[in-house]
């Protein structure tokens, strides 16, 4: 999952988790130097979490997608056969991110050269 991810999104890497040791582990990818998800794996109900960071912007729904009231989005993955849902919904993140920025930068550019 995290190799996939990381292979998916140009410019993601995996990030370095700071947790303490009683809590449950998750790895972490980064992409445009700030986090980008928070993957983990649940013993109890055997499936992969990923919580999409706040920081991206997430607009679609997707059958494995979980609302809750935490980040941009949380995935849950139960079947190896979802990694690939899983890796364009975070990768689409990424897209609607820097294509929300790059509307931004121009817009900017626009309003000083006015």
């Amino acid at each position: 999952m995290i190799r996939a991810l990381i292979d998916a999104v140009p410019g993601a890497a995996e990030g370095r988790v700071m947790t303490q040791q009683a809590q449950r582990p998750y790895r972490r990818i980064d992409c445009d130097n700030r986090a980008l998800a928070f993957v983990r794996y649940l013993t109890r109900s055997q499936v992969v979490r990923i919580d999409v960071s706040g920081l991206w912007v997430v607009e679609r729904d997707a059958e494995i997608r979980v609302r809750t009231g935490t980040g941009s989005a949380t995935l849950l993955v139960d079947d190896a056969r979802r990694i690939p849902e899983a890796v364009a919904y975070v990768a689409d993140a990424v897209a609607r991110t820097r294509a929300a920025y790059e509307r931004e930068r121009r817009r900017r550019e626009v309003s000083h050269a006015a």
